[in-house]
């Protein structure tokens, strides 16, 4: 007989992995990261995935070039087996239609992931700027770890090849799709045959794209493993026991990100041809240029410099001189070295759009500490940005008070009020900034078009040529103070400054053209089959 004790189960945790929205891909580790992110905060005990499919009971079509089998073919070996990875309990839904997850929508009484999913609605959670997000909050990234029965096959493939000796992944990115992303394979394979074979095994990981096709002469005397390339969990399995893992920013390597038991050097984190690897893109997932994952090990580091064979051996013997006899598959904590300031990370992603999680982190930094200023006057920025300006201004207001002394707070509320129609008010914010920071070009350039609006032309004309002598190399400014010297009815002088910003347009991108000629080429190494 059942006997009521008061007390409720924990709750399920309903994930929506929605193909209206989501792609088929690796990006579905990070969804189930955030999803136990979420089942923690929740206090939920396990997670119930639901796959949910489009409209037309396929996919998403602008995610990738691959057809529909293609994809139908990831689903099954790439997403369903990585919730096998999942930290915690894990039941999956793979839905029919969108009206079988809209049953379980209506069903589910418990908290839901992303938050505000709706099936007529949906939502999306597979970014890494929600990790990087939650990371700057103090959350702990999961691990996704390989099943046991994997780590033993796999420490008999290893065994059976590398012969005790210390095995060194490299995973190649080869594929049609974006090739130009695709890894050095000359530099790589140079790597792999310099190594010291008796005391390292390499393993070469080919892309799952490759290893069907015929075989190349450029691989020979090369231990490569096509098992990893086809079964997820002996991948994950096969990186948990190699001595070190190397790559390039690529589906599979993002598995090092979220296994603290993996250890890693990926290289190429930039890669401006590539809308994944820009470095705007890689801005807005929350990284710092140059910089490394803040819940990273010691073991585990993203190297900027490209994939070329000599940096890969630089880096190399720097990682292993650190490892020292550390025997693989050791979790480690993260390297107190990689943390940053979480108002930096906000800062970085609302600067690049990811408003939802700045907000997150600014909100938590205010929680901590009511009196920090900047937080303040950031989420008044984002309010203003939301068209929210009575939030605006007393956000910024309230930064103010905490910290009266900062010009930019002045500038960014008269900013407000000039939205709001409110110009003398604004125009006293801008006095009060230029009072605080005479130097500042930006204040003197906002307060030289609010005094032309205001008809007070020549102190606009004044307060635009000092913007444009403390900033002559300005492009922006040089165009902000021709059109109000155009309107102002100084043609010729705004002439000459619409020329001169394009002179300065033109002079950074030849410097920047320089600057590419310039940089190191990638070795070619020619390989013969011995």
């Amino acid at each position: 007989m059942h006997q009521e004790t008061g007390t409720l189960p924990p709750p399920t945790l309903t994930a929506f992995y929605d193909l209206e929205v989501s792609p088929i891909s690796y990006d579905f580790a990070i969804f189930l990261t955030l999803a136990e992110i979420e089942r923690r905060r929740a206090g939920a005990d396990s997670v119930h995935i639901v796959i949910v499919p489009t409209a037309e009971g396929q996919f998403r079509n602008d995610d990738a070039e691959y057809d529909a089998a293609n994809k139908r073919w990831r689903l099954h070996n790439i997403l369903l087996p990585l919730c096998a990875a999942a930290p915690s309990p894990i039941s999956i839904s793979l839905c029919r239609d969108r009206g079988e997850a809209a049953r379980i929508e209506a069903g589910s009484d418990g908290p839901c992931f992303p938050e505000g999913y709706a099936t007529n609605a949906p939502t999306a959670g597979f970014m890494w700027s929600q990790v990087a997000s939650a990371s700057a909050r103090g959350e702990a990234v999961p691990s996704l770890r390989a099943g046991a029965e994997a780590r033993r096959s796999m420490e008999a493939w290893l065994g059976a090849h590398c012969g005790g000796r210390r095995p060194v992944t490299v995973t190649l990115r080869e594929s049609s799709h974006f090739a130009a992303r695709n890894s050095n394979t000359a530099g790589w394979l140079q790597f792999a045959r310099e190594l010291d074979r008796d005391r390292y095994c390499p393993v070469i990981i080919r892309d799952t794209e490759r290893i069907f096709a015929p075989a190349s002469s450029e691989f020979d005397g090369i231990l490569c493993c096509p098992l990893a390339s086809l079964n997820l969990d002996l991948r994950l399995a096969l990186y948990e026991l190699a001595w070190l893992n190397l790559g390039i920013p690529n589906g599979p390597t993002a598995l090092f990100w979220l296994n603290a038991h993996i250890r890693f050097l990926m290289f190429g984190m930039i890669n401006e041809n590539a809308p994944g690897t820009s470095s705007v893109f890689v801005a807005s997932q929350g990284l710092p240029h140059g910089g490394q994952l803040p819940h990273a090990t010691p073991f585990q580091r993203l190297v900027w410099e490209p994939d070329n064979a000599d940096v890969i051996t630089r880096e190399f013997a720097a990682m292993t001189a650190r490892i020292g006899d550390t025997p693989p598959g050791t979790e480690s904590a993260p390297d107190p070295g990689n943390a940053e300031d979480p108002l930096a990370v906000a800062v970085r992603l609302q600067a690049t759009g990811r408003f939802e999680e700045a907000t997150a982190i600014y909100q938590d930094i205010i929680g901590k500490d009511p009196k920090n200023a900047d937080a303040w006057h950031m989420l008044g920025i984002i309010a203003h940005q939301a068209e929210r300006p009575d939030a605006a201004e007393k956000m910024i207001l309230h930064a103010i008070s905490l910290s009266p002394d900062r010009a930019n707070y002045f500038i960014n509320l008269a900013a407000v009020l000039r939205k709001a129609d409110r110009q003398d008010e604004a125009a006293n914010c801008l006095w009060r900034a230029i009072a605080l920071a005479p130097n500042d070009a930006g204040a003197h350039a906002d307060l030289a078009e609010l005094l032309q609006a205001q008809g007070a032309n020549e102190k606009a004309k004044a307060a635009l040529l000092k913007a444009i002598r403390l900033r002559p190399d300005s492009p922006e400014l040089c165009e902000r103070a021709a059109r109000v010297l155009h309107v102002l009815g100084h043609a010729e002088e705004a002439a000459n400054l619409y020329r001169r910003a394009i002179d300065l347009r033109e002079e950074a991108q030849e410097r920047a053209r320089q600057a590419r000629a310039h940089m190191s080429e990638i070795p070619v190494t020619t390989l013969k089959s011995a």
